[in-house]
């Protein structure tokens, strides 16, 4: 409710993204998926889904302070840079637990580790870079459309074509 449909329809091509590539790795590799394995792609969800809603709040929060000058992708990079840090320390915080479970724990957690390794990896990756990446375009899209009808329609009104200016 907080969001824009946009903005949560990218977020769930970056989780999307997230479980595919986790699939993929132990497809690739024929690793064992068990009950452990679900749990991990659950966790991960989990945490992809954290670091988009940071990463879009942040966005959402901006648009109201940012000029109207600005393009979309001057308005997510700028979002990007102020949650950055906080991403990365999270990223290496979680990795470096997981990381001592995947090489210290038993075999048993071997499996559930990797997966966690993979996803955050990716889930972090995803947020920063798939997901609003895809709404600065649909955005884009969106803004270039509305221009164009909006043009037509003047054009239309007025009766004559209207020059585009040079640049």
């Amino acid at each position: 409710i907080r969001f824009e449909h946009r903005i949560a329809l990218s977020a769930i091509v970056a989780i999307t993204h997230d479980i595919l590539m986790v699939l993929g790795i132990f497809a690739f590799f024929h690793l064992e998926v068990d009950a452990s394995f679900l749990a991990a792609i659950l966790t991960v969800l989990g945490y992809s889904m954290n670091e988009s809603v940071v990463i879009f709040d942040r966005i959402r929060e901006a648009m109201h302070t940012h000029k109207r000058t600005d393009s979309y992708a001057v308005l997510a990079n700028d979002s990007i840079h102020q949650t950055i840090r906080r991403s990365l320390y999270t990223l290496t915080t979680t990795l470096f637990c997981v990381a001592s479970l995947y090489f210290f724990g038993g075999d048993t957690t071997k499996n559930f580790a990797l997966v966690m390794l993979i996803g955050f990896i990716s889930g972090a990756y995803s947020s920063v870079c798939v997901a609003t990446s895809i709404w600065v375009t649909w955005n884009e899209h969106i803004s270039s459309d509305r221009n164009r009808k909006a043009k037509e329609t003047k054009e239309a009104k007025t009766g004559k074509k209207l020059k585009a200016a040079k640049v």
